[in-house]
């Protein structure tokens, strides 16, 4: 929700709860059908591949300016970090960091940037004349 508002996208929360809905719900079919249909790794390609291709186009809609970002975020933290830390079941805690990591470092970047737009220009009216003397 903090990068859509601060990527000037309207009205943030609803996107935020499709997103994370979505999300929720592609993991759980996940969970109900990797054992039933065609094994984890078919699963995931049927219906985790293309719901999230799907978000991440959807982002890139939404936000216009930081989308391309947001959808790399989103495949980064709702794809890859998930899967690796499942393969690597010592280092979890460690994936766990380094997705806070690249979230902090993304938001910060994010605020630094809006920072820099917002800052006032000095008109020139403000800025006194030089006296004729």
């Amino acid at each position: 929700m903090l990068a859509l508002t601060l990527a000037a996208v309207h009205h943030a929360v609803p996107p935020t709860n499709l997103f994370s809905t979505s999300v929720t719900f592609g993991y759980g079919l996940l969970a109900d059908f990797s054992d039933l249909l065609f094994g984890f790794w078919r699963t995931a390609a049927l219906i985790l591949l293309p719901l999230f291709l799907l978000l991440a186009w959807l982002l890139m809609r939404a936000a216009q300016q930081m989308g391309r970002w947001l959808a790399a975020q989103l495949l980064l933290f709702g794809v890859v970090f998930p899967y690796v830390a499942g393969l690597d079941a010592s280092r979890q805690t460690l994936y766990l960091d380094l997705c806070g990591l690249f979230f902090f470092g993304f938001m910060a970047w994010l605020l630094a940037t809006r920072a820099e737009q917002r800052e006032p220009q000095p008109s020139p009216a403000a800025t006194p004349s030089p006296v004729n003397g």
